[in-house]
């Protein structure tokens, strides 16, 4: 994290360096203000680096473009990185035959705040997948307590969700969703939750109101594992 920070003063010391050598010798003030606004951008993208890798997902909502994006960023950059966010595109793309063995090489000292708590996610989705209630639970207490309970309040009620489920308090998962849905900024996280409100909604026997949110899902054609569970979904209530 210190290098990183130490890192982004060297560049905008050379910048301001810049910008105060060529002040001397270049007249057109436009000029040196497009330089300047040029070595700006060209700091901010170093800058942000790994934020914006995200992109595909959190705002297309295309996990497959994701993972293509992740493998030709990342390929020559630290394995960490890379398996990290293979791992998670896995998650949305519904590959998990990689994403342990992927999750288990990932060196967590060198991930950011917001990179540890993807760690924690795909973790926890993993287990899920295994229907493990209690590993679950615990699991998800461990996260909860940790460093993440206040920054990430909203990310740590979705995940309570799949624990509502397997616990089967499917009047809860409505409930919820009806809360959590309008408070979500990025696409693929309502998609997901559509997706366990279609289930609650089956288990409670009501239909009609699953088929209506399975509807609204599959129509959108996101090219996320959540839309295809969606529509295997939907083609099995509408042959019964």
């Amino acid at each position: 994290m210190l290098k990183k920070y130490v890192k982004l003063l060297i560049q905008i010391i050379f910048v301001f360096g810049a910008y105060m050598i060529l002040s001397e010798y270049v007249s057109d003030i436009v000029l040196l203000v497009g330089f300047v606004s040029l070595a700006l951008l060209i700091v901010g993208y170093g800058y942000t680096g790994r934020k914006s890798y995200g992109f595909n997902l959190e705002s297309l909502c295309d996990a497959p473009k994701y993972l293509e994006n992740i493998n030709a960023k990342l390929k020559n950059k630290d394995e960490t990185y890379l398996l990290l966010y293979r791992a998670y595109g896995n998650l949305y793309n519904g590959d998990l035959s990689t994403i342990e063995s992927d999750i288990n090489r990932v060196d967590t000292t060198k991930l950011s705040k917001k990179e540890r708590f993807m760690y924690e996610e795909i973790k926890l989705k993993l287990i899920y997948n295994n229907k493990d209630i209690d590993g679950y639970r615990n699991k998800l207490i461990e996260i909860t307590n940790g460093e993440f309970n206040k920054v990430y309040a909203n990310e740590l009620l979705v995940l309570k969700t799949p624990l509502y489920l397997m616990n089967e308090q499917y009047e809860l998962v409505v409930e919820t969703m009806f809360e959590l849905i309008p408070l979500q900024k990025n696409r693929f996280r309502v998609i997901e939750l559509e997706y366990y409100l279609s289930l609650a909604y089956i288990e409670l026997g009501k239909e009609n109101d699953a088929i209506a949110v399975l509807e609204f899902v599959v129509k959108r054609d996101f090219k996320l594992d959540y839309t295809i569970k969606c529509k295997e979904l939907i083609d099995k209530l509408q042959s019964n």
